[in-house]
């Protein structure tokens, strides 16, 4: 049988208790619906020292999910690897 985890695993590089939140509107119009991640990422941040290449790589924030379920499944499948 297949475990559903319904809590997110931590950000797998600094350790911080990740988010998931709905977005309604962002400036871009780009990720509306759930999304979740790591709430201290972002590119050239001091904590995670990614290049953007490596931080779309890392999936640190992933947006655009039909369901908080669906969130919280491709969060926690990533941060395991």
């Amino acid at each position: 049988m297949l475990e559903i985890l319904t809590e997110l695993r931590p950000c797998p590089i600094c350790g911080a208790k990740a988010f998931v939140r709905y977005v309604v509107y962002d400036a871009d119009h780009l990720g509306l619906g759930w999304s979740v991640g790591c709430p201290r990422a972002y590119i050239d941040d001091p904590v995670h020292k990614l290049n953007e290449e490596e931080f779309e790589k890392a999936k640190l924030i992933m947006r655009g999910f039909l369901s908080k379920a669906q969130a919280i499944e491709a969060w926690n499948r990533r941060a395991g690897e």
